[in-house]
């Protein structure tokens, strides 16, 4: 993916870490890279990449107190763009900010526990990319880039932080396709005991 960037855009990208707001509904340099076409951190089985990302947003929610309705790997499910998602209930019908960027906090420490480093510039390209469709659910929910990058750091501990119940619900919701909320929390239940 990287090769396929404009200077701008990759000087932005591995600036801040955030998908760049220009890019709203596709990248505009790289508008070859439709969904699937360009393999993302291929040194990563992309199925357990999907179940790990869709798992922390799942856990997170759930952390803050979010009524799961289903995770899955499939979009047969829900609406809209990307390979899986969350179905959630909530009491404001928002999607906690955190919670919406732990799926590239989770890829991102995936990635350096396979690799046992920082992540190359290459790899962070590919995580923002793979989260593309979170970071467009933060702008059109009105999150500033500075409330997005404060986000991503609260992502990141809480990921950290639950990364034992994350791994928990990633291994069902792999080999299952899909979850519903009581087999989340059942999960994150088995891996505290």
């Amino acid at each position: 993916m990287i090769d396929l960037l404009c200077d701008q855009h990759l000087g932005l990208i591995l600036e801040t870490e955030l998908w760049p707001r220009d890019w709203m509904r596709g990248a505009v340099c790289a508008a070859g890279c439709e969904e699937g076409a360009v393999p993302l951190l291929p040194q990563l089985d992309p199925g357990w990449q999907l179940a790990v990302h869709e798992a922390s947003h799942a856990v997170c929610l759930v952390v803050t107190g979010t009524e799961i309705e289903l995770v899955t790997l499939g979009r047969e499910d829900l609406p809209g763009p990307g390979a899986g998602g969350v179905r959630f209930t909530s009491p404001d019908g928002s999607y906690d900010a955190a919670a919406l960027m732990a799926g590239a906090a989770a890829v991102d420490i995936l990635i350096q526990m396979v690799q046992k480093s920082p992540l190359a510039d290459a790899d962070v390209v590919d995580v923002v990319f793979g989260a593309r469709h979170d970071f467009v659910t933060a702008y059109d929910a009105g999150l500033s880039d500075d409330d997005i990058a404060a986000s991503s750091d609260m992502a990141w501990d809480l990921v950290t932080e639950r990364w034992a119940d994350i791994t928990r619900v990633a291994e069902p919701l792999l080999a299952r396709g899909r979850l519903t909320g009581r087999e989340v929390s059942a999960a994150m239940t088995r891996s505290q005991r």
